[in-house]
């Protein structure tokens, strides 16, 4: 027992222990959502006339995207504390999807065409404004007298040798000047309702391929509105938000733009949809108790201002001056002049880079983007969600207590035994082993010696003590 007792005091130490635990805390933190996108006042006026015009916010976080590969912003969100998470909830969101299923459209010749590629040309809805050009690479109906150049080069009428090429087009399947859709809108997205924005990338990865009559790589992409289930957490100045479920309407509700031509020839369009989405198990969709049938969108106003700030990005255009030129210039927001160029050192939209990550960026950054909107009523939609604290407890670790337990359990066996051991022995006394310094620094009586005598053994010793008489005497 002696040896055993020897570990107790690691045992002590380990019986309480003092853990940091996390605890829900106040106040709760919020996240940015949308059900319902609206503006405060979508329209400016100019000589008294009034014109509908992209959100401002909006258009700052997508259009570096139209030339570059950004960092997404983040959703507007508090948190008190270093820990915070949030149940899934839905949001209304943008979505995005990419097909490689265009290059059967595409042909290559020699033609006559616009020249409304070329970086000094300003785009107008009468196409009879463009300079005539001749032009070799690849067409989109290129049987048709409506062809358009998606990447080739022009020559030059005097000495018919390769001169400025078109290295890249982004080409709207709706087209911003009259909304009319080319190939009814979409090439292999007729299952999406209404997309704010379907364009073919076509384009070479190097500039000097176009001069090699390569065949050059294109995608058709979509962007369209959708509702996201997210899971978010936000851990010591990181944000995440997982989508874990994704809805959109399929439900064709036919063409949804207006169009006509005034008597001066201008072209007047209108979007006349409003945006209805309403995704089915919309289970703890605010974040705080279930509902069920909740509608996310937006009146159709709305989805054609959003509409209007993606209009820089399509149609757009990559020139090469030759063959050898380090500095493509891209140039795009061609809708509303002056148009708008710059040099692409690092071309999003074409390999090595991936188009299809980079719209789902764009996507998501709209989404974004929409739910940092206030709504027309100047408010914020937040979602609620918990904080987390450290706090220090007490912990008391029972198993650490059972050795010096057990230890004293059998010294009380031990003790009890030895009581009723002795207690048996009723006329004589039995040898009680004391403390031994009394013999240690005296030694036994001369008369003890005697009678014990020497060498006497322990059963010796015990006949002996049976023979003793001991009268105990006062002092």
């Amino acid at each position: 027992m002696i040896l055993l007792a020897a570990p107790l005091e690691l045992f002590f130490q380990q019986i309480v222990m003092y853990p940091a635990v996390w605890v829900s805390v106040s106040p709760a933190p919020t996240i940015a959502r949308k059900t319902f996108y609206s503006l405060s006042d979508p329209f400016v006026y100019v000589n008294e006339t009034k014109g509908l015009i992209p959100d401002p916010y909006l258009s700052s976080v997508i259009t570096p995207f139209f030339y570059s590969d950004p960092v997404i912003p983040d959703v507007q969100f508090s948190c008190p504390t270093a820990n915070c998470t949030w149940e899934s909830f839905d949001t209304l969101s943008v979505c995005s999807a990419c097909s490689e299923n265009v290059t059967h459209l595409l042909d290559f010749g020699c033609y006559e065409s616009p020249g409304d590629w070329l970086n000094n040309v300003t785009l107008t809805y009468n196409s009879t404004d463009y300079p005539t050009i001749t032009s070799c690479g690849y067409w989109l109906n290129a049987s048709s007298d409506s062809r358009i150049l998606m990447t080739g080069y022009a020559l030059n009428p005097l000495t018919h040798e390769p001169d400025v090429a078109l290295g890249m087009r982004l080409f709207p399947l709706v087209d911003v000047f009259s909304r009319l859709p080319y190939y009814g809108g979409t090439v292999n997205f007729q299952n999406v309702t209404n997309p704010l924005l379907d364009v073919l990338i076509v384009g070479t990865p190097s500039p000097g391929d176009v001069y090699s009559n390569s065949t050059p790589v294109a995608h058709e992409c979509v962007l369209s509105w959708c509702t996201q289930s997210l899971q978010s957490t936000f851990w010591w100045g990181h944000i995440e938000q997982t989508v874990f479920q994704s809805f959109q309407n399929t439900t064709n509700t036919g063409y949804p733009w207006i169009t006509k031509v005034s008597a001066e020839g201008i072209p007047i369009y209108g979007y006349n949809h409003n945006v209805t989405i309403t995704p089915p198990d919309q289970d703890q969709s605010d974040g705080q108790e279930p509902r069920v049938n909740v509608t996310y969108g937006m009146e159709s106003i709305y989805a054609e201002a959003t509409i209007f700030a993606l209009d820089p990005v399509a149609p757009s255009f990559l020139t090469i001056q030759n063959a050898s030129d380090p500095g493509p210039l891209f140039k795009y927001s061609t809708r509303n002049p002056p148009t708008e160029s710059r040099y692409m050192t690092n071309n999003p939209w074409l390999p090595p880079n991936d188009v299809s990550q980079h719209m789902n960026n764009l996507a998501t950054a709209i989404t974004v983007a929409v739910r940092n909107t206030q709504d027309s009523n100047g408010t914020y939609e937040m979602v609620s969600g918990a904080a987390w604290d450290t706090r220090i407890h007490v912990q008391i670790r029972w198993e650490w207590i059972t050795l010096p337990l057990v230890l004293l359990t059998a010294a009380l066996v031990f003790l009890l035994a030895t009581v009723i051991r002795s207690s048996k022995e009723v006329q004589d006394v039995g040898i009680w082993k004391t403390s031994a310094l009394a013999i240690l620094f005296n030694g036994l009586g001369e008369d003890v010696q005697r009678s014990v005598g020497p060498g006497c053994r322990m059963g010796d010793a015990r006949a002996k003590a049976r023979e003793l008489m001991v009268k105990l005497l006062p002092d």
